[in-house]
């Protein structure tokens, strides 16, 4: 469920897109992140997790979209190529108010998707949550392939929880912002019936996204480096990471005008010791510090 971090007056929302390695994940997010404007946007970042690559980036609506005073930010997060530990889509799944799975059109990645689905699932049920009772669409990228299963076929294969479908060529940005503003709009409704009073406006404003160029092909591997202009942050690539989805406030008692946030993933950095990346702002003001605590393991018994 969406967190609400009143100090900071936000609503936190998590979306995460899933799907087998290569069907275009990374492409998805590397697209999404290129034509949001800059000031809607946090850094695109990456982190080793449990020996897997999570990518992920925050966004947040204009100000004049505010619900009763509070902003939404929607955490976009994906795992990238092959990965070999499951327990990592357990925890980028914790928490999730939307899913995008993106399917691979090609007729011999059915399998592929039929697996993807499964661990998916799978994961979701650890966390007491189904497929079907969460925002979910379907992305059925690939689409310009020459042997690329018509939508009918996927969704006769594979969406036995009839999941809205999106077609989709990720590659050249078809698909994406439509599937993003899909499951968008069903978690804005579940905040809406869930008690939180919101805007009627259910749409991401247009004014956030910058305008097609017409050379929008920013589909590097999966798995591989993005381009220049999306490159991620790198942390570091020993980090194994308790996977805190959503930034949390913490309490700040010095100066009304100051604040401190996490900037990241909580680092665990070895037997008994967390490192704590943490923003901190004070009017126009801001600096980046990390917080090492080192914790004895033996007080804790």
């Amino acid at each position: 469920m969406a967190l609400i971090n009143h100090a900071r007056q936000e609503i936190n929302a998590k979306i995460v897109y899933c799907g087998p390695a290569g069907a275009g994940k990374a492409t998805n997010l590397n697209f999404i992140y290129r034509r949001l404007k800059a000031e809607f946007r946090g850094s695109l970042k990456s982190l080793e997790l449990q020996g897997d690559r999570m990518l992920y980036f925050d966004f947040m609506p204009p100000e004049q979209e505010r619900i009763n005073d509070y902003q939404v930010r929607f955490h976009v997060y994906t795992l990238t190529g092959p990965v070999t530990n499951t327990a990592s889509w357990r925890m980028v799944l914790k928490g999730a108010d939307g899913v995008i799975v993106v399917v691979d059109a090609a007729p011999e990645r059915l399998a592929a998707n039929r697996e993807a689905l499964q661990t998916l699932s799978e994961s979701l049920r650890s966390s007491g949550k189904t497929l079907a009772a969460l925002p979910s669409a379907i992305q059925l990228n690939k689409q310009d392939l020459a042997k690329a299963q018509s939508p009918e076929e996927l969704a006769a294969a594979i969406n036995h929880d009839r999941l809205p479908l999106v077609p989709a060529v990720a590659a050249r940005g078809e698909g994406v912002l439509e599937s993003l503003f899909q499951v968008v709009r069903m978690v804005m409704k579940m905040l809406r019936e869930s008690g939180i009073d919101l805007a009627e406006g259910e749409q991401l404003p247009t004014s956030m996204v910058l305008p097609a160029t017409g050379d929008e092909v920013v589909a590097p591997p999966e798995g591989g480096e993005a381009s220049p202009v999306n490159r991620p942050e790198p942390l570091p690539s020993s980090a194994s990471a308790s996977l805190q989805p959503r930034p949390e406030a913490v309490s700040a008692t010095r100066s009304p005008s100051l604040s401190v946030t996490l900037a990241g993933s909580v680092e665990a950095a070895g037997e008994g010791t967390v490192r704590l990346p943490l923003r901190v702002c004070c009017g126009d003001q801001e600096k980046r510090y990390t917080v090492t605590i080192n914790i004895s393991l033996d007080a804790i018994a």
